[in-house]
């Protein structure tokens, strides 16, 4: 079951580093991810850098996912 998190709420789903598998509904108002278990690789630069990280993580780093400006 697919899991939608609010472009206002700072986790990974959200976030811009975070190449894991997702889409946006159609308004661009929340992530949506395959399950609340989605995990993807945190592409930053540094000590997240390359590591699985859940959709539903957070970390300092976070920047907002272009595509829901």
């Amino acid at each position: 079951m697919s899991q939608k998190y609010r472009k206002v709420f700072k986790l990974c789903a959200t976030c811009e580093y975070w190449a894991g598998s997702r889409e946006t509904d159609i308004f661009r108002l929340d992530a949506i991810v395959d399950s609340i278990s989605s995990k993807g690789k945190c592409v930053l630069e540094g000590a997240y850098k390359g590591l699985d990280k859940s959709a539903n993580a957070t970390c300092a780093k976070w920047q907002a996912w272009g595509v829901m400006k």
